[in-house]
Order: structure tokens, then sequence, then C-alpha cells
């Protein structure tokens, strides 16, 4: 009864925990370039967009939200749309065994003057 219900919320939470700076950290594997629309680029508007996201045991994305915008909400979510595309190795803890963790990544929207 309660007993294994507990013991199913230890493992559960366990599971759901990000290694805050494991061993191994996650190496990208492959990435995805977000798509800088030609009307913004034309009226000079760029900047750079940071997001952090939560890397799973499978490599994947599993959430990510904008820590720092670059004033311009299309090419937030372009970015946050990019990174959900990358691919990593997962993380590692200190056995060894995959572990979910963070990842902060820039992604620059560069005005090229001409």
């Amino acid at each position: 009864g309660n007993v294994a219900r507990l013991i199913e919320s230890a493992a559960l939470s366990r599971v759901r925990e990000l290694a805050r700076n494991p061993k191994v950290p996650p190496r990208v594997a492959s990435t995805a370039a977000p798509v800088y629309p030609q009307a913004l680029r034309d009226a000079g508007i760029g900047g750079r967009v940071v997001v952090r996201g939560v890397i799973g045991t499978d490599g994947r994305v599993e959430s990510s939200v904008v820590v720092r915008s670059s004033g311009n909400s299309t090419l937030d979510n372009n970015a946050l749309s990019a990174f959900y595309k990358w691919r990593f190795s997962a993380a590692k803890n200190d056995a060894g065994q995959k572990v979910r963790c963070y990842f902060v990544q820039g992604f620059p929207f560069v005005i090229e003057y001409k």
C-alpha cells in the first residue's frame, strides 16, 4: 500500500531528477540552424537568443525555455524550435549511468551590413 507508493515515488523522483554537474556532460551529436526570416534581416532586426533545455537520457531535448530574449518573439521562437531538433550523447553520472541534465545554448541572429 503506502510503502510501495513511497518507494515508487522515490524511484520516479530519481529518474526525473536532473544532474546539476554530470561527470560526463552531454555532447552535441547533431544540430539544426534556426530560421532567420528575410523580412527581419532586411529590417535590420537581429540579436542573440539564449535557451536552456533539459537533455534526456535518450539525447533528445525534453523541454526548453528562453533564458535571454533577443527582443523579438519570432527569433526567440525560431531558436527554441531549432533547439528541439538538436541531438546529444547523454550525460553520465559517476557510475557511468545516463542522466538528464541542463544544457544552455546561444543562437546569434547576425545582421549583415552591406
